[in-house]
Protein backbone atom coordinates (compact mmCIF):
# COMPACT_ATOMS: atom_id res chain seq x y z
CA UNK A 1 0.00 0.00 0.00
CA UNK A 2 1.47 3.15 -1.17
CA UNK A 3 0.94 6.89 1.30
CA UNK A 4 0.32 9.78 -0.83
CA UNK A 5 2.15 12.95 0.30
CA UNK A 6 -0.46 15.73 1.10
CA UNK A 7 0.79 19.27 0.40
CA UNK A 8 0.96 21.62 2.51
CA UNK A 9 -1.21 24.10 3.43
CA UNK A 10 -0.03 27.87 2.99
CA UNK A 11 0.40 28.44 6.85
CA UNK A 12 2.36 24.98 7.26
CA UNK A 13 4.73 26.05 4.49
CA UNK A 14 4.90 29.63 6.26
CA UNK A 15 5.75 27.95 9.76
CA UNK A 16 8.21 25.05 7.98
CA UNK A 17 9.98 28.01 6.39
CA UNK A 18 10.06 30.13 9.62
CA UNK A 19 11.16 27.27 11.45
CA UNK A 20 14.32 26.69 8.53
CA UNK A 21 15.37 30.09 8.47
CA UNK A 22 15.52 29.56 12.85
CA UNK A 23 17.57 26.97 12.24
CA UNK A 24 20.13 28.64 10.14
CA UNK A 25 20.33 31.84 12.51
CA UNK A 26 21.24 29.58 15.34
CA UNK A 27 24.14 27.79 13.21
CA UNK A 28 25.36 31.03 12.11
CA UNK A 29 25.29 32.67 16.02
CA UNK A 30 26.72 29.68 17.49
CA UNK A 31 29.42 29.52 14.27
CA UNK A 32 29.93 33.50 15.10
CA UNK A 33 30.33 33.25 18.58
CA UNK A 34 32.66 30.08 17.96
CA UNK A 35 34.78 32.24 15.52
CA UNK A 36 35.30 35.11 17.90
CA UNK A 37 35.94 33.22 21.23
CA UNK A 38 38.89 31.54 19.27
CA UNK A 39 40.28 34.93 18.37
CA UNK A 40 42.72 35.87 15.34
CA UNK A 41 45.83 36.10 14.22
CA UNK A 42 49.13 34.45 14.00
CA UNK A 43 53.11 34.39 13.94
CA UNK A 44 54.49 34.31 10.39
CA UNK A 45 57.85 32.72 10.36
CA UNK A 46 60.00 35.12 7.81
CA UNK A 47 63.09 32.77 7.46
CA UNK A 48 65.18 35.59 8.61
CA UNK A 49 67.28 35.10 11.40
CA UNK A 50 70.34 36.37 12.51
CA UNK A 51 73.44 34.35 13.90
CA UNK A 52 75.24 35.29 16.49
CA UNK A 53 79.39 33.69 17.04
CA UNK A 54 81.05 33.51 20.16
CA UNK A 55 83.33 32.06 22.34
CA UNK A 56 81.19 29.46 24.72
CA UNK A 57 80.04 30.52 27.68
CA UNK A 58 78.24 33.64 26.27
CA UNK A 59 75.05 34.42 26.84
CA UNK A 60 72.52 37.25 25.79
CA UNK A 61 71.63 39.88 28.00
CA UNK A 62 69.32 42.14 26.38
CA UNK A 63 68.11 43.74 22.87
CA UNK A 64 67.92 47.36 22.34
CA UNK A 65 66.04 49.05 20.06
CA UNK A 66 66.28 53.12 19.38
CA UNK A 67 67.12 55.60 16.14
CA UNK A 68 70.33 53.66 15.16
CA UNK A 69 68.63 50.31 14.32
CA UNK A 70 68.57 46.93 16.69
CA UNK A 71 71.44 46.07 19.11
CA UNK A 72 72.12 42.63 21.05
CA UNK A 73 73.88 42.58 23.79
CA UNK A 74 75.98 39.91 25.16
CA UNK A 75 77.84 39.04 28.36
CA UNK A 76 80.59 36.33 28.71
CA UNK A 77 80.06 34.67 31.79
CA UNK A 78 82.44 32.61 31.68
CA UNK A 79 85.30 34.88 31.98
CA UNK A 80 83.27 37.98 33.31
CA UNK A 81 85.48 40.53 31.65
CA UNK A 82 83.43 41.86 27.70
CA UNK A 83 80.08 42.68 27.34
CA UNK A 84 80.07 42.99 23.61
CA UNK A 85 77.33 44.65 21.27
CA UNK A 86 76.28 42.88 17.89
CA UNK A 87 74.20 45.17 15.12
CA UNK A 88 71.26 43.27 13.31
CA UNK A 89 73.90 41.55 10.92
CA UNK A 90 75.33 39.43 13.59
CA UNK A 91 78.58 41.57 13.63
CA UNK A 92 80.42 42.52 16.67
CA UNK A 93 80.19 46.37 16.75
CA UNK A 94 81.58 47.27 20.24
CA UNK A 95 83.51 45.47 23.25
CA UNK A 96 82.98 46.81 26.22
CA UNK A 97 85.87 45.60 28.96
CA UNK A 98 84.44 44.80 32.66
CA UNK A 99 87.56 42.94 33.76
CA UNK A 100 88.88 45.83 35.83
CA UNK A 101 85.38 46.24 37.54
CA UNK A 102 85.41 42.91 38.21
CA UNK A 103 88.28 42.74 39.78
CA UNK A 104 87.42 45.91 42.11
CA UNK A 105 83.65 44.99 43.04
CA UNK A 106 83.15 40.86 42.19
CA UNK A 107 81.78 39.39 39.45
CA UNK A 108 78.10 40.52 37.83
CA UNK A 109 75.22 38.35 37.29
CA UNK A 110 72.82 40.68 35.68
CA UNK A 111 72.77 43.88 33.23
CA UNK A 112 70.42 46.26 31.92
CA UNK A 113 71.59 48.53 28.40
CA UNK A 114 69.72 51.83 27.64
CA UNK A 115 70.70 54.28 24.89
CA UNK A 116 72.55 56.06 27.66
CA UNK A 117 73.84 53.95 30.34
CA UNK A 118 74.81 50.42 31.30
CA UNK A 119 74.04 48.94 34.48
CA UNK A 120 75.67 46.22 36.09
CA UNK A 121 74.15 43.92 39.07
CA UNK A 122 77.05 42.42 41.98
CA UNK A 123 76.60 38.51 42.37
CA UNK A 124 76.18 38.56 45.60
CA UNK A 125 77.18 41.57 46.95
CA UNK A 126 74.87 44.07 46.48
CA UNK A 127 76.66 46.44 44.24
CA UNK A 128 75.12 48.42 41.33
CA UNK A 129 77.16 49.73 39.11
CA UNK A 130 76.17 52.36 36.27
CA UNK A 131 78.60 53.18 33.58
CA UNK A 132 77.92 54.73 30.36
CA UNK A 133 77.79 53.39 26.81
CA UNK A 134 81.31 53.80 26.70
CA UNK A 135 82.15 51.63 29.77
CA UNK A 136 83.09 54.43 31.74
CA UNK A 137 82.12 53.96 35.53
CA UNK A 138 79.37 56.91 36.86
CA UNK A 139 77.68 56.09 39.73
CA UNK A 140 78.57 53.39 42.00
CA UNK A 141 75.48 51.95 44.55
CA UNK A 142 76.23 50.05 47.55
CA UNK A 143 73.44 47.84 48.93
CA UNK A 144 75.88 46.11 51.36
CA UNK A 145 74.20 47.43 54.24
CA UNK A 146 70.77 45.31 53.07
CA UNK A 147 72.61 42.08 53.74
CA UNK A 148 72.89 43.28 57.63
CA UNK A 149 68.86 43.00 57.23
CA UNK A 150 68.73 39.60 55.48
CA UNK A 151 68.26 40.80 51.90
CA UNK A 152 69.96 40.16 48.73
CA UNK A 153 69.79 42.05 45.10
CA UNK A 154 68.60 39.35 42.52
CA UNK A 155 67.61 40.14 38.95
CA UNK A 156 65.55 41.29 36.90
CA UNK A 157 66.70 44.86 37.07
CA UNK A 158 64.98 47.71 34.51
CA UNK A 159 65.76 51.23 34.08
CA UNK A 160 62.60 53.46 32.99
CA UNK A 161 62.94 56.64 32.94
CA UNK A 162 65.92 57.45 35.43
CA UNK A 163 64.67 54.99 38.23
CA UNK A 164 65.69 51.20 38.94
CA UNK A 165 63.83 48.26 39.54
CA UNK A 166 65.27 45.61 41.29
CA UNK A 167 63.98 42.76 43.75
CA UNK A 168 64.89 41.84 47.25
CA UNK A 169 65.31 38.46 47.75
CA UNK A 170 65.26 37.54 52.23
CA UNK A 171 66.93 34.77 53.04
CA UNK A 172 67.93 33.61 57.08
CA UNK A 173 70.94 35.21 58.45
CA UNK A 174 71.56 32.04 59.93
CA UNK A 175 71.10 29.71 57.47
CA UNK A 176 71.89 31.46 54.32
CA UNK A 177 68.22 29.89 53.08
CA UNK A 178 66.16 31.91 50.67
CA UNK A 179 62.86 32.67 52.09
CA UNK A 180 59.57 33.48 50.64
CA UNK A 181 59.66 37.12 50.74
CA UNK A 182 60.39 39.33 48.02
CA UNK A 183 60.11 43.00 47.75
CA UNK A 184 60.81 45.21 44.60
CA UNK A 185 63.03 48.30 45.01
CA UNK A 186 63.17 51.28 43.48
CA UNK A 187 66.13 54.11 43.30
CA UNK A 188 66.46 57.59 41.78
CA UNK A 189 69.64 56.81 39.23
CA UNK A 190 69.70 60.87 38.75
CA UNK A 191 70.51 60.99 42.34
CA UNK A 192 72.74 59.86 45.03
CA UNK A 193 70.06 57.75 47.33
CA UNK A 194 71.67 55.29 49.08
CA UNK A 195 68.68 54.22 50.43
CA UNK A 196 65.98 52.54 47.81
CA UNK A 197 62.36 52.56 48.34
CA UNK A 198 60.00 49.41 49.01
CA UNK A 199 57.99 49.40 46.06
CA UNK A 200 55.99 46.15 45.96
CA UNK A 201 56.40 44.42 49.14
CA UNK A 202 56.43 40.68 49.52
CA UNK A 203 54.32 39.70 46.26
CA UNK A 204 55.00 36.19 46.35
CA UNK A 205 52.96 35.82 49.29
CA UNK A 206 49.42 35.84 47.10
CA UNK A 207 50.78 32.40 45.56
CA UNK A 208 53.48 30.75 47.68
CA UNK A 209 53.43 30.44 51.94
CA UNK A 210 56.61 30.83 54.30
CA UNK A 211 57.20 27.37 53.43
CA UNK A 212 58.06 27.46 50.03
CA UNK A 213 61.76 27.95 48.59
CA UNK A 214 61.23 30.63 45.46
CA UNK A 215 65.07 30.80 43.91
CA UNK A 216 64.57 33.80 41.64
CA UNK A 217 61.29 32.39 39.92
CA UNK A 218 60.00 35.39 39.10
CA UNK A 219 59.73 37.84 36.45
CA UNK A 220 58.35 41.56 35.52
CA UNK A 221 58.13 43.96 32.96
CA UNK A 222 57.72 47.76 33.21
CA UNK A 223 55.27 49.19 30.74
CA UNK A 224 53.82 53.05 30.03
CA UNK A 225 51.32 51.99 32.70
CA UNK A 226 52.30 48.52 34.45
CA UNK A 227 54.41 46.78 35.96
CA UNK A 228 54.15 43.14 34.96
CA UNK A 229 54.94 40.24 37.45
CA UNK A 230 54.60 36.64 36.89
CA UNK A 231 56.22 33.80 38.57
CA UNK A 232 56.59 30.57 37.41
CA UNK A 233 53.95 28.92 40.58
CA UNK A 234 51.23 31.30 39.94
CA UNK A 235 48.92 31.10 37.28
CA UNK A 236 47.62 34.45 36.23
CA UNK A 237 49.27 38.15 35.67
CA UNK A 238 49.35 40.71 37.79
CA UNK A 239 49.30 44.54 36.85
CA UNK A 240 50.67 46.80 39.50
CA UNK A 241 50.78 50.78 39.14
CA UNK A 242 53.94 52.37 39.80
CA UNK A 243 52.89 53.45 43.56
CA UNK A 244 53.24 49.49 44.14
CA UNK A 245 49.52 49.10 44.18
CA UNK A 246 47.70 46.19 42.36
CA UNK A 247 45.40 47.48 39.99
CA UNK A 248 44.56 44.14 38.08
CA UNK A 249 45.14 40.53 37.92
CA UNK A 250 44.41 38.43 34.73
CA UNK A 251 44.34 34.97 34.75
CA UNK A 252 46.29 32.52 32.07
CA UNK A 253 43.96 30.23 30.34
CA UNK A 254 45.97 28.00 27.31
CA UNK A 255 44.43 25.53 25.31
CA UNK A 256 48.16 24.23 25.10
CA UNK A 257 49.56 23.50 28.43
CA UNK A 258 49.71 24.29 32.43
CA UNK A 259 49.89 27.63 33.54
CA UNK A 260 51.31 27.48 36.93
CA UNK A 261 53.90 24.94 38.21
CA UNK A 262 53.43 23.26 42.22
CA UNK A 263 55.21 24.83 45.02
CA UNK A 264 58.73 23.49 46.22
CA UNK A 265 59.34 23.36 49.92
CA UNK A 266 62.75 23.79 51.61
CA UNK A 267 61.99 20.01 53.21
CA UNK A 268 61.25 18.85 49.48
CA UNK A 269 64.47 20.66 48.82
CA UNK A 270 66.94 18.90 51.12
CA UNK A 271 65.55 15.92 50.57
CA UNK A 272 66.31 16.64 46.62
CA UNK A 273 68.77 19.20 45.45
CA UNK A 274 67.19 19.36 41.73
CA UNK A 275 63.80 19.20 43.24
CA UNK A 276 63.41 22.74 42.05
CA UNK A 277 65.02 21.93 38.06
CA UNK A 278 63.07 18.88 38.07
CA UNK A 279 59.28 20.30 39.14
CA UNK A 280 59.60 22.58 36.36
CA UNK A 281 60.84 20.02 33.97
CA UNK A 282 57.83 17.97 34.24
CA UNK A 283 55.14 21.27 34.80
CA UNK A 284 53.77 23.68 32.51
CA UNK A 285 53.95 27.18 33.84
CA UNK A 286 54.24 30.79 32.61
CA UNK A 287 57.41 31.89 31.36
CA UNK A 288 57.71 35.38 30.61
CA UNK A 289 55.61 38.12 29.72
CA UNK A 290 56.73 40.73 27.60
CA UNK A 291 55.24 44.34 26.17
CA UNK A 292 55.27 44.59 22.11
CA UNK A 293 55.29 48.69 22.12
CA UNK A 294 55.09 48.81 18.28
CA UNK A 295 52.05 46.46 17.96
CA UNK A 296 50.61 47.73 21.33
CA UNK A 297 50.46 44.21 22.70
CA UNK A 298 51.41 42.00 25.02
CA UNK A 299 52.95 38.24 24.46
CA UNK A 300 52.51 35.57 27.35
CA UNK A 301 54.66 32.65 26.68
CA UNK A 302 53.44 29.50 28.68
CA UNK A 303 56.16 26.75 28.77
CA UNK A 304 55.07 23.17 28.54
CA UNK A 305 56.63 20.19 30.23
CA UNK A 306 59.95 18.61 28.26
CA UNK A 307 58.78 15.51 26.03
CA UNK A 308 60.20 12.66 24.84
CA UNK A 309 62.97 14.25 22.80
CA UNK A 310 64.04 16.23 26.01
CA UNK A 311 62.74 19.31 24.19
CA UNK A 312 60.70 22.14 25.87
CA UNK A 313 57.44 22.79 23.73
CA UNK A 314 55.68 26.30 24.43
CA UNK A 315 53.08 28.65 22.98
CA UNK A 316 52.71 32.27 22.65
CA UNK A 317 49.44 34.21 23.87
CA UNK A 318 49.09 37.70 22.04
CA UNK A 319 46.92 40.42 24.55
CA UNK A 320 45.51 43.23 23.56
CA UNK A 321 46.72 46.89 25.17
CA UNK A 322 43.86 45.99 27.90
CA UNK A 323 44.62 42.18 28.34
CA UNK A 324 42.12 40.47 26.14
CA UNK A 325 43.33 37.72 24.86
CA UNK A 326 43.68 37.96 20.80
CA UNK A 327 45.06 34.19 20.02
CA UNK A 328 47.38 31.44 21.10
CA UNK A 329 50.05 30.15 19.06
CA UNK A 330 51.58 26.68 19.95
CA UNK A 331 55.71 26.70 19.27
CA UNK A 332 56.01 22.65 19.32
CA UNK A 333 58.79 22.54 17.28
CA UNK A 334 62.69 21.42 17.75
CA UNK A 335 63.61 24.82 16.10
CA UNK A 336 62.85 26.36 19.41
CA UNK A 337 62.76 25.45 23.27
CA UNK A 338 61.47 26.99 26.61
CA UNK A 339 63.81 25.66 28.51
CA UNK A 340 66.34 28.79 27.73
CA UNK A 341 64.48 30.29 25.37
CA UNK A 342 65.76 34.39 24.69
CA UNK A 343 63.27 36.80 22.93
CA UNK A 344 63.65 40.33 21.60
CA UNK A 345 61.22 42.50 20.45
CA UNK A 346 61.51 45.10 17.71
CA UNK A 347 60.04 47.29 15.25
CA UNK A 348 60.71 43.97 12.42
CA UNK A 349 59.00 41.51 14.54
CA UNK A 350 59.63 39.30 17.32
CA UNK A 351 62.54 37.40 17.84
CA UNK A 352 63.19 33.91 19.48
CA UNK A 353 66.63 32.22 20.28
CA UNK A 354 66.81 28.91 18.90
CA UNK A 355 67.74 25.65 20.36
CA UNK A 356 69.43 23.92 18.07
CA UNK A 357 72.70 25.75 16.80
CA UNK A 358 75.50 24.44 19.38
CA UNK A 359 77.93 27.28 20.70
CA UNK A 360 76.42 29.69 18.40
CA UNK A 361 73.67 31.39 18.92
CA UNK A 362 70.89 32.13 16.30
CA UNK A 363 67.78 34.31 16.65
CA UNK A 364 64.70 33.51 13.59
CA UNK A 365 62.17 36.35 12.98
CA UNK A 366 58.46 36.03 13.01
CA UNK A 367 56.10 38.63 12.60
CA UNK A 368 52.88 39.15 13.62
CA UNK A 369 49.73 39.29 11.63
CA UNK A 370 46.76 40.39 13.22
Amino acid sequence: MRMSLLPLSANEYRHLRVTNMSHILILLLITFILTACSGHGQFVDTGESINFQHSQGTSFSQGLSDDAGDAFFFMDFKTRKTLNEYNSEGKCINTISIDSLSKKYGYFKSCHVSKDRIILLGEYSNQVLVLGREGKLMKHYDYRSLSDSGYELWPPMVERNGVLYVTLQSYNLNTGRDLSDCIMMSCNLNEDNLHPQALIDSFYSRFINHECFTMEFKHFECTDNYIVVTSYYSDSIYLFDYSGRLDKTIRVRSKYYQTKAPTVTEKMLDTNADTINSNLRHNGHIYHVTYDRFKDVYYCIVCGAQDKAGNYPFSIIVYDRNFKQLFEQDFRTSKHSAWGLHYYVSAKGLYLSRSDCGTEQTFSLYQLDI
